[in-house]
C-alpha cells in the first residue's frame, strides 16, 4: 500500500504519535516554546519564524490554558517509507486560570512529523481554537 492508516496506538513500529503529541504540546504549555522551535524540523522553521511561533503559543496559552492531556488519538498516517506522519487528536486544556471564563476546553491538534535521520522531528503544528460560547437569547415567551 502506498499509504497506511493506522488507529489506536500503532504507529508502524515507531515512537507511539501519541509521546510525540504529548511531549510538543506539553513542553509548549510549559513556556518551553523556545525548546520546541529549536527541536523542530528544517522545514517548519522555513515555515514559521520562532517569534511568531512564541506569539501563536501564548495566544493559545491565554485563549486555552494549560495543556492536561490527549483524550483520545483520532486518525494517525505514516508514509511508505515511515519518515513522514501526521497525528490528530482530542486534546484537553485547563482555562482555570482564566477569571472571566474558567472552564475545561476540549480541542483538535493536528501535529505532522518528519524524520530527520532517526529522529521524528515536529513538521506542521496547529491547534484549533474552539468557537467562543455565545449566551443564548432567552425566549420571547408567549405572545
Amino acid at each position: 500500500r502506498a499509504n497506511r492508516q493506522h488507529h489506536g496506538w500503532q504507529w508502524a513500529g515507531a515512537r507511539r504519535p501519541k509521546h510525540c503529541l504529548v511531549r510538543v504540546a506539553g513542553r509548549a504549555s510549559a513556556g518551553e516554546g523556545k525548546v520546541v522551535y529549536a527541536e523542530s524540523s528544517k522545514g517548519f522553521k522555513r515555515s514559521v519564524t520562532e517569534e511568531r511561533f512564541l506569539k501563536q503559543l501564548a495566544k493559545q496559552k491565554r485563549e486555552l490554558g494549560d495543556f492536561v492531556r490527549v483524550l483520545y488519538i483520532t486518525h494517525t498516517w505514516q508514509s511508505e517509507e515511515q519518515n513522514h506522519a501526521n497525528v490528530v487528536a482530542v486534546l484537553e486544556y485547563d482555562r482555570a486560570r482564566n477569571p472571566e471564563s474558567p472552564s475545561i476546553v476540549k480541542t483538535e491538534g493536528r501535529l505532522e512529523f518528519i524524520k530527520e535521520g532517526v529522529t521524528w522531528r515536529l513538521l506542521k503544528y496547529k491547534v484549533v481554537r474552539p468557537e467562543p460560547e455565545v449566551p443564548r437569547r432567552p425566549s420571547p415567551g408567549p405572545l
